[in-house]
């Protein structure tokens, strides 16, 4: 095998491990929502979770995909999130310089989004908030997410598999072109992602 060859295997991994984990809580509260005849709830459920759905099989197969495109998956992502919470948490998103388009990698930011609703929205009774910030400037985009954590959330917050591949995945696509930070205290969760295009 070739080290081309190689690398886009490597990829291809890394891409289909994108965490199922908001799956398999979009269709627990899918059927609660179908149970207590909250129809237009679970449509709305349904026909986002379609469109992420069809985007990720879309976007595995391309190795750029428009950045644009990607802020579009962050949105369904959230949408169903904020469903899926009611009104436990604040779930704030802004993004700025996006007035040309650019190529990225696909589901690089699902990640760090994930990772909100994975280990930082656990006790539903708590106040819960995620504020995620996306700016482009010339050549570089900034993505920036800062959450509250649960009273219970464990250590894997910072070495859980979503993290450790998006490192991996940064260093096969974007060697010495990007940098991830990640800061952590007992209440909050704070990562910036900088990526060179």
């Amino acid at each position: 095998m070739s080290e081309n060859e190689q690398l886009k295997t490597e990829l291809s991994l890394f891409k289909s491990q994108v965490n199922p984990h908001f799956l398999f809580n979009t269709l627990n509260n899918l059927y609660g929502l179908i149970i207590q005849n909250q129809n237009t709830e679970a449509s709305e459920i349904t026909l986002k979770l379609s469109d992420l759905m069809r985007y990720m099989l879309k976007s595995s197969k391309e190795v750029h995909v428009s950045l644009r495109d990607e802020i579009k998956f962050i949105e369904d992502y959230l949408a169903i999130e904020k469903i899926r919470l009611a009104n436990n948490v604040q779930i704030k998103f802004e993004f700025s310089g996006l007035e040309k388009d650019s190529l990225i990698a696909p589901l690089l930011f699902i990640p760090l989004v994930e990772n909100i609703f994975k280990h930082g929205m656990q006790n539903i009774a708590e106040e819960n908030f995620a504020h995620l910030f996306l700016s482009k400037q010339g050549n570089e985009v900034f993505f920036e997410v800062h959450n509250s954590i649960g009273r219970s959330i464990n250590k894997q917050i910072i070495s859980g598999t979503g993290l450790i591949n998006l490192r991996k995945r940064l260093q096969l696509i974007y060697p010495h072109k990007h940098q991830l930070e990640i800061n952590k205290t007992e209440t909050h969760f704070k990562a910036i992602l900088y990526v060179q295009l």
